[in-house]
């Protein structure tokens, strides 16, 4: 282990130990709860199971606007995987007394908050691999 490492890890048990997690821990946290929200918010319409199923990877068809370039691909992307679409349809479904549109929502934020929960974040245009997470988690270590 380099002195670099040790020098992160010290800093990360003073911050814990200080009572304040490190940002990496709450944003995972975070998506925790929304992954967890968006399960309970669909078990709460009592919408058949078999929706969540056929609808949880949906939101990675944006990734077909990587076929027109990196710079679309990241804005197609992005633009699917912020919290903001499925926020929207909620207060739609709710305005609308529709359920289904909810559960459509709730399967959204459950994508989301898994994605973010496994490190996939928003990403940038230039490398796909290039996520608004892992870069929070550089400047960490």
């Amino acid at each position: 282990m380099s002195l670099t490492s040790l020098n992160v890890a010290s800093r990360r048990v003073v911050a814990v130990a200080a009572g304040v997690p490190p940002v990496s821990v709450l944003l995972r946290l975070e998506a925790l709860t929304v992954l967890a929200a968006g399960l309970a918010a669909f078990a709460y319409l009592e919408i058949s199971w078999w929706w969540f199923a056929a609808l949880i990877l949906v939101p990675d068809l944006s990734a077909i606007g990587y076929a027109g370039g990196s710079k679309l691909g990241a804005w197609c992307y992005d633009l699917v995987h912020t919290y903001v679409g499925p926020a929207a349809l909620v207060v739609i479904g709710y305005l609308i007394h529709d359920a289904m549109v909810m559960a459509v929502a709730a399967v959204w934020f459950s994508h989301i908050g898994f994605d973010r929960l496994i490190g996939y974040g928003l990403k940038f245009a230039g490398n796909p691999r290039d996520r608004h997470l892992s870069r929070v988690a550089a400047k960490l270590h």
